[in-house]
């Protein structure tokens, strides 16, 4: 999606800061090798990760508001959507509203349960702070993410 972009940050006890290239210089790191610590780390915190699930039969979701700031990001990792992908089904719809909430359901849903999980992403997207995207995303058997096409 033209509206996401994917940053590292450094996380302190007080603050955060968005590392740039200037950073990875000085600690003599690559691109790849901060990355890698990044999703390592974060994994880590979501290890014993609270997750909602809520639905039955093809209309199920899961949901992610730990508020730690870093809930959007989890659909990143791999084990992640392996995880999602054992509740959802291999192929799954996402939306990342904001930084603080992941939702994710079944490609094969119904309809109008497609549609309302797709006006609450848009919903939130606009109505809650740190807004990421209005868009819903699909993630394949392959682990490939996509933005939906509209319609």
């Amino acid at each position: 999606s033209s509206e996401i972009a994917v940053g590292i940050v450094a996380d302190f006890p007080e603050s955060y800061m968005y590392l740039r290239e200037v950073e990875l210089e000085r600690w003599e790191m690559s691109a790849e090798e901060i990355y890698e610590h990044a999703r390592t780390n974060l994994a880590g915190l979501s290890q014993s990760l609270q997750l909602q699930m809520a639905g039955e039969g093809k209309d199920v979701l899961v949901a992610v508001a730990s508020g730690d700031g870093y809930d959007a990001a989890r659909i990143l990792l791999p084990e992640f959507q392996e995880f999602l992908a054992a509740h959802l089904g291999e192929t799954f719809r996402f939306g990342v509203p904001n930084r603080d909430f992941l939702i994710c359901w079944r490609l094969d849903c119904e309809d109008d349960f497609h549609q309302q999980m797709a006006k609450q992403v848009g919903a939130d997207s606009s109505e809650r702070p740190y807004p990421l995207s209005s868009s819903i995303f699909v993630r394949n058997s392959e682990g490939n993410i996509h933005e939906q096409a509209n319609g």
